[in-house]
């Protein structure tokens, strides 16, 4: 919400009167804002109308690259996924935390009628294509900034790479070219717990490539187990209520097929079956 749009709707919302709602999409870490700059109240105070949050959330991995110190604030980056800093790397449980935070305070606004009608977690998968495009990732190289000198040519790691040509906290893979391997393109962000926004690593699922085979698959994230935790709670964990109940199925449908092969085998005993009728064309 850069363009301060709860000034905007304040100032300018009872132009509109045939607008039904307000959409934004917010990131400002772990909450939507603190006292008065909550962004959640600031809607509701300055109008009459519901706020729906198009987007909301944090990335699972901690980035080195968002490290600044005094002395000392790295750009570009050369970490990737495969060769971090220890203590870096995706982290399932940060992840779900900063997120339930957020949709528990949404849920908390629309409970006590603060306007919100709820939000979308970004994302539901790991959208690696985000990573090869300039926008919304830091990158190097750029042709438009470099073109006499070669911009895509002399992309790293080239002999003839220049750092002097990535934009302020790239990693000097971006943009990642291949949209198969992991890349951690993105951008500084003060707001999220490394200071940095990951584009590819979104997702509540992740996305693996099924062995021998063409096909992906997604697996869920720890977070998304604590968000269904959140609106379907059990007595048990959900995770312990989940193994079960897919046990319970699994038995269920063994039986089952069990059961019918066994009818199948004493109705057809000692009986000779039909013939197959003759084809038709219809």
């Amino acid at each position: 919400d850069i363009d301060n749009l709860a000034d905007r709707i304040d100032r300018f919302g009872h132009w509109m009167p045939n607008i039904d709602l307000w959409a934004a999409q917010i990131y400002r870490g772990k909450t939507f804002g603190e006292g008065e700059n909550d962004f959640i109240l600031q809607v509701n105070k300055s109008s009459d109308k519901p706020l729906a949050v198009t987007e909301y959330g944090v990335d699972a991995y901690m980035d080195s690259c968002g490290i600044c110190t005094k002395k000392h604030c790295p750009t570009p980056c050369y970490n990737t996924p495969g060769n971090e800093t220890k203590g870096y790397g995706e982290d399932q449980k940060m992840h779900a935390i900063w997120v339930a935070a957020l949709a528990g305070r949404l849920y908390t606004a629309w409970h006590e009628g603060a306007g919100a009608l709820g939000g979308y977690v970004m994302a539901w998968i790991d959208e690696a294509w985000k990573t090869t495009t300039h926008f919304p990732t830091n990158i190097c190289a750029d042709n438009t900034k470099k073109k006499k000198n070669g911009g895509w040519k002399y992309h790293f790691p080239h002999k003839k790479f220049d750092p002097k040509t990535c934009d302020f906290k790239a990693h000097v893979e971006c943009p990642n070219l291949n949209i198969w391997k992991p890349s951690l393109c993105g951008q500084y962000m003060p707001a999220f717990p490394d200071h940095y926004l990951n584009e590819g690593f979104f997702g509540i699922n992740t996305v693996y490539g099924v062995e021998n085979t063409n096909v992906n698959g997604i697996e869920p994230r720890l977070v998304y187990a604590v968000l269904q935790d959140m609106w379907l709670p059990k007595l048990e964990p959900i995770i312990g209520w989940h193994k079960a109940a897919m046990a319970t199925l699994m038995t269920a449908s063994v039986a089952t097929v069990g059961i019918t092969i066994w009818s199948c085998q004493r109705h057809f005993q000692g009986r000779t079956l039909p013939p197959r009728p003759s084809s038709h064309v219809f």
